[in-house]
């Protein structure tokens, strides 16, 4: 009864702050918005499947204290942008073409072929052979024996070049949804699209689910980056829209169920059952296990000043050790069955880095942050600074439901990549200081 008294009151609450933010940003996609909706629904709905559970509420609190700490400084933000410039200063740089087009059908063409040897690596490094994918139930045996390698540390990971060629994989989407928006030819919007593909060959042979998690998200975090740059809203909501949105949403989750169902080499009631508290698990077992770790351990962890957070950069300089799951503490909670899992948000590794409350005042300045990097995207100034910025936090946010992004020395290298990408592609834009001149000479004249 508690959990739905406090179910209740958090979409009360959180409704209200998503009508202030949108009321002052006027977007859906402000960064702001964005996080609040996201961390709020993986809570409201984690709540309601959980609600035998009897949470702490203590980690739950803590990340809805962040999410406003991060939305207040949004708003302090905006506050003093408004005070800053005039918004009529912005409309000479509105009739500048945004990116170069041919630059960026080409780059994605050879970033598409490139991101195909990741997977054709695989299948030669671990010597399967084509009657095996073409079989299913060699298939079938081969994700099971892929699986199980993984899981024991077994799996050959390759070596740097093999990593490189992954860093590909996730790069290819990213620049894919970033350019969909910008693209007007149905062939070039067509190979966009084509971005996933590699990832999904890498889940046929290794049934890695993660990876094609991450390519859709990136891909989500180009697209909305993208709307930012080009007017901040949406598409309109059309039945033609909402078709295409509900099938790309069933086609991924089918994909996904398909996959986990390769992995066990069996269909039946019990498997489905089973891949159903999977699916549960995976997609909302982080919110009660951060609740559960945060009561036990929050306030007495040692601080590790970002080496957590960027265990991937961490790892690759010698200041930390990989270790399998970043985490190795599994929690433990019941309800109609027990669930177990050691993957807790991104919020965690925030902590490690530096406490409760320091984390909080690190929200509060990403907030500011965020928001004058949207600011920027929006009216072109400083382009390529802003546009890095705001992609990395979209995908920070929405994969942070995992684990931080940055763990992981593929995802940072791909954003790396993709700031090189962005100073390629763009057509460098008159500033506010330009425009100003320009303004003082005419006046003069």
């Amino acid at each position: 009864m508690l959990n739905l008294i406090v179910l209740f009151s958090i979409m009360v609450v959180q409704s209200i702050i998503f009508f202030v933010i949108y009321k002052t940003h006027k977007t859906l996609i402000h960064p702001s918005l964005v996080i609040q909706m996201f961390y709020t629904i993986q809570i409201v709905i984690a709540l309601a499947i959980f609600w035998e559970y009897s949470f702490s509420l203590q980690g739950i609190i803590w990340i809805l204290i962040a999410l406003f700490s991060f939305s207040i400084g949004g708003l302090l933000s905006n506050s003093l942008l408004r005070k800053r410039f005039n918004i009529s200063d912005y409309s000479m740089l509105k009739k500048s073409i945004n990116i170069n087009i041919n630059n960026s059908i080409w780059i994605l063409k050879i970033l598409l072929v490139v991101s195909f040897l990741y997977p054709i690596d695989l299948i030669l490094r671990n010597n399967i052979s084509l009657s095996s994918l073409l079989n299913f139930q060699n298939l079938l045996a081969l994700n099971n024996e892929m699986a199980v390698a993984r899981y024991a540390g077994d799996s050959e990971h390759g070596g740097i070049f093999s990593r490189l060629l992954l860093t590909f994989v996730y790069l290819t989407p990213l620049v894919a949804g970033f350019n969909i928006n910008f693209f007007t030819n149905i062939k070039h919007k067509k190979l966009c699209w084509l971005s996933f593909i590699p990832a999904g060959l890498v889940l046929l042979v290794t049934n890695t689910k993660a990876g094609l998690i991450a390519c859709v998200i990136l891909f989500a975090c180009g697209y909305m980056t993208s709307l930012a740059k080009k007017n901040k809203k949406l598409p309109k909501l059309s039945i033609k829209y909402l078709i295409m949105t509900l099938f790309l949403g069933f086609s991924f989750f089918g994909i996904l169920f398909l996959s986990m169902v390769m992995r066990t080499g069996r269909f039946d009631a019990e498997i489905i059952e089973r891949i159903s508290s999977q699916f549960i698990l995976y997609a909302f077992g982080s919110i009660p296990a951060f609740d559960i770790w945060f009561s036990e351990f929050a306030h007495s962890v040692e601080h590790y000043f970002g080496t957590i957070t960027f265990y991937g950069l961490a790892d690759f300089f010698g200041i930390r050790d990989r270790v399998q799951g970043i985490f190795n503490i599994m929690v433990h909670w019941s309800t109609w069955r027990i669930w177990s899992t050691n993957v807790f948000t991104t919020f965690r590794s925030l902590i490690e880095d530096f406490g409760p409350i320091l984390s909080l005042a690190i929200m509060f300045i990403l907030g500011l942050v965020m928001d004058i990097s949207f600011t920027r995207v929006y009216t072109y100034k400083k382009l390529n600074t802003g546009i890095f910025i705001l992609i990395t936090f979209y995908f920070w946010s929405l994969y942070g439901f995992i684990t931080s992004p940055w763990s992981y020395m593929s995802f940072t290298l791909a954003f790396i990549l993709f700031g090189f990408y962005g100073e390629i592609i763009s057509i460098k834009h008159p500033t506010i200081k330009k425009i100003e001149e320009k303004k003082y000479v005419k006046n003069r004249c």
